[in-house]
């Protein structure tokens, strides 16, 4: 049965694409030597962004050692929850921060998930998955005394290839290269 899976999943494709093999994951859309209005036009590429998510910490109110409870949305959307311990500092707002992002960086599944960096009173996650449906922190809270409050996150963005004026400017005989393909408007369209 296994190998009926994949049979089917390297050989389903649409037009020669590949759709059930993971290939369309990391397809770019490339376009070149784009001509509207009988002039070359230079695309503007937008790479994909992933969603962050930025606690705001204060100074610790105990450097004894606390529990920082963050929990998550995949990518995917499921829910998760993480527990873990770090050490706090009260000599400030910066100086927890940075505290707190270095034992979250050490936890294996939130590392996985996101980039985790302190800048200045703020713990920054940010998504590895880039684009519209990447992870974020969903709630925060600390056993410390001191607070650790959740901005709203940023949503990430996927990437996009611009050529300007294309519908309004195209005309008969104008191309565009689409990975590798060209394109030819036609009078009809």
């Amino acid at each position: 049965l296994l190998d009926e899976v994949d049979r089917i999943a390297d050989s389903t494709n649409f037009n020669g694409i590949n759709l059930l093999d993971g290939s369309l994951s990391t397809t770019e859309l490339n376009v070149t030597n784009a001509t509207i209005g009988n002039n070359p036009v230079t695309p503007t590429t937008t790479p994909a962004s992933g969603a962050i998510s930025q606690v705001t910490m204060n100074g610790a109110g105990v450097d004894t050692g606390s529990t920082l409870k963050i929990e998550y949305a995949d990518a995917n959307g499921k829910l998760h929850s993480v527990d873990v311990e770090y050490k706090g500092d009260k000599a400030g707002a910066d100086k927890n921060a940075t505290a707190v992002a270095d034992a979250l960086a050490k936890n294996g599944e939130l590392s996985s998930i996101f980039d985790i960096k302190a800048d200045g009173a703020n713990v920054k996650f940010t998504s590895k998955v880039t684009g519209a449906a990447g992870a974020k922190v969903m709630s925060v809270s600390s056993t410390d005394n001191a607070t650790a409050t959740l901005g709203t996150p940023t949503a990430g963005a996927d990437a996009k290839v611009t050529i300007t004026n294309l519908a309004k400017d195209a005309a008969k005989g104008d191309k565009f290269t689409l990975n590798g393909k060209t394109y030819e408007f036609v009078a009809d369209t």
